[in-house]
């Protein structure tokens, strides 16, 4: 991110007590059979941690680990799997620690599996750039898997997000042009390319929030 030190990259931690994230949809969503989202809290220290779903302020799961041990919860994908492309969702996740844990956040489907280390509050940042991937498309338009996609989660409110897309987006946001969005605590906003073969479509990398 601009403006940071040396210094301050290397002091970013990702063991902390408090933690906001979400999960993109995955690629096949006809096989829910072998789709899953799960998340592992591992600590130094025994400790409790809770579990939020959303704006609610009552634990989806209040759990312990062991020091130097692991807990892994697998979660509905209905309460906390993002779909579709750019609307506002409460689908958030908090997960609040007594003491320091790493979290790391599963997406595992039969074709494809992604993990994410989860970065605490106190890490975060106010500027980003995305990584995703160029989707493949059959020669009738229709996507063989899911778009190119990101994810942003809010873990305050009234948070106001600039967000410049590297291609033009599902809903037609074209390339190149910022628009904003505002979201509150606990929801998230999920942005897919269009990709339909169309000029233009294709890999979100480089867009820029």
């Amino acid at each position: 991110m601009w403006g940071e030190t040396e210094n301050d990259r290397c002091h970013r931690s990702t063991e902390g007590t408090d933690f906001w994230f979400g999960f993109m949809e995955g690629r096949d969503k006809d096989n829910r059979h072998v789709h899953y989202i799960e998340i592992t809290v591992t600590a130094r220290e025994a400790t409790t941690f809770s579990i939020y779903l959303g704006k609610s302020k009552i634990p989806y799961l209040t759990g312990s680990v062991n020091g130097n041990g692991s807990y892994q919860l697998q979660i509905p994908l209905e309460l906390a799997e993002a779909t579709g492309s750019e609307t506002i969702q409460d689908k958030a996740i908090h997960l609040v620690a007594e003491k320091p844990v790493n979290v790391y956040a599963l997406n595992w489907d039969n074709s494809s599996a992604d993990v994410a280390v989860i970065y605490p509050v106190e890490s975060l940042g106010k500027e980003y750039f995305a990584m995703c991937y160029t989707p493949s498309v059959v020669e009738n338009n229709l996507s063989h898997g899911r778009n190119s996609e990101m994810l942003v989660v809010a873990s305050a409110d009234s948070t106001n997000i600039t967000i410049t897309p590297a291609k033009i987006t599902d809903q037609g946001k074209p390339a190149g042009v910022p628009f904003t969005i505002l979201l509150n605590q606990g929801e998230v906003f999920q942005v897919q390319s269009l990709n339909q073969n169309y000029a233009g479509q294709g890999d979100l990398t480089g867009s820029y929030i």
